[in-house]
């Protein structure tokens, strides 16, 4: 016997405000950081300890954060085995397999830390001859995207011992994006506009470093509107200079209470955040009083710089709520007020196709449509369905809305397990 599925969406009320200027509608414009954030943190682990870095993605899991770690190939088994440098000997730096699952959960992504991290400069400030340089650094590149394949880029590099020099630097450039070093002047956080891209400035942490002194970092680079990339090693006695287990997650808890002001991204997604909104340009194709078209493009390379921007755009103070599709894709999204102009802010990809922004009045529909998964016999011996219901707009197109939740009910015989109403994330609500 089929039973009837219900759903209800709650979602916000938005109060519609009369009275602004038609002259800028349709002007648009790519926020700072993504989501509007004031300033940018991104967690950096060096050297990869398996065991440590396991440890730091628990604790993004918990907290909902996400960082980078940067590896060593050679130091991966199935590597040479040797190990020069007495903080790593003996220490766990995981296997291919190990990393790829753990990055596959998308909590993290990699950069390369050279291929057997030797000093790239020699005890006179000179470089290393350029058959070794290319094979500790484009060399070690091309084996990171080897063993983790499924078409992954490696795309930014760290200095091993944070040494460098100019010749060091081309180096990097032939085939990274960015590359990060350790501490310098000016200060050790890094401008939203104008970044040394091939001497990112990082906060280093040791095992001395307070957790008040971390905090702090984290204030100051929200206060002065700033990137701040940190850099950790292992943790809890392992590799060099490790901090405690209950500081590193004291200090990532005030991380994430930070995330409404706090952009969290790994060093891959500000690298491409940055670079995109720099190149990036708004075309306005049209406009009407319920409709915005635009062309958003840039220079770069799409293989690569394929991160959404998030864009703001100047609407009528009509509109209640918008959609935005781009490719297919489309979010709803609500209109806001600030200094009694009206605007919605949405993502879009630079050369994905053009953006149109629809008017949605309050009280048009949106559907909800939901399909349940086929039946599966628990090991009490009940029958019992997953059952997905997604929210999409009057064209069918799954909506990605923000802050609305769908309440699921059943008549007839059965009974639902689990929270419910459900928060829908990226569209879609879940339930058994």
């Amino acid at each position: 016997m089929k039973n009837k599925l219900k759903v209800i969406l709650i979602g916000s009320l938005i109060f519609i405000m009369p009275g602004k200027s038609m002259a800028a509608f349709g002007d648009t414009t790519a926020c700072l950081l993504k989501d509007n954030k004031q300033a940018a943190w991104t967690f950096t682990s060096d050297d990869g300890f398996y065991e440590s870095v396991c440890f730091y993605v628990s604790l993004f899991r918990k907290y909902g954060l996400k960082g980078t770690v940067g590896l060593v190939p050679d130091w991966v088994e199935g590597g040479s085995g040797y190990i020069r440098d007495w903080a790593n000997v003996g220490e766990s730096h995981g296997a291919w397999p190990e990393w790829k699952a753990l990055i596959k959960e998308g909590y993290l992504d990699v950069a390369n830390h050279s291929n057997t991290h030797m000093f790239l400069l020699k005890d006179d400030g000179t470089e290393l001859d350029d058959v070794k340089l290319e094979m500790e650094i484009n060399g070690a590149k091309e084996a990171i995207e080897r063993n983790l394949s499924d078409n992954y880029r490696c795309i930014n590099f760290v200095y091993p011992y944070f040494k460098k020099n100019n010749i060091v630097i081309e180096k990097v450039k032939e085939q990274h994006e960015a590359a990060r070093g350790g501490w310098g002047t000016p200060a050790d956080y890094n401008s939203l506009t104008s970044p040394n891209f091939y001497d990112l400035r990082s906060q280093v942490l040791l095992t001395e470093t307070s957790l008040s002194e971390m905090n702090g970092w984290v204030d100051r680079a929200i206060a002065n509107g700033k990137w701040l990339i940190e850099t950790w090693h292992g943790i809890g006695g392992v590799g060099w200079e490790p901090p405690s287990p209950e500081t590193c997650e004291s200090h990532l808890q005030y991380v994430s209470r930070k995330s409404t002001m706090l952009w969290v991204g790994t060093l891959t997604e500000v690298v491409k955040y940055l670079k995109e909104r720099k190149h990036s340009t708004v075309q306005l194709i049209s406009s009407t009083a319920s409709q915005v078209l635009l062309d958003i493009t840039d220079t770069l390379d799409d293989d690569i710089f394929d991160y959404p921007l998030t864009f703001k755009t100047e609407v009528s103070g009509a509109w209640d709520k918008a959609k935005v599709l781009q490719n297919g894709e489309a979010q709803l999204v609500s209109v806001v007020a600030e200094r009694g102009m009206y605007y919605v802010y949405f993502d879009a990809v630079p050369d994905s196709g053009q953006v149109e922004l629809t008017a949605l009045k309050a009280g048009d529909d949106i559907v909800i449509h939901s399909t349940a998964a086929y039946p599966f016999i628990t090991a009490g011996g009940k029958s019992a369905a997953v059952i997905t219901a997604s929210i999409c707009d009057k064209d069918d197109s799954v909506a990605n809305t923000a802050g609305n939740s769908i309440t699921f009910s059943v008549s007839g015989a059965g009974t639902l397990v689990g929270a419910n109403p459900v928060n829908a994330i990226n569209g879609e609500a879940t339930i058994t």
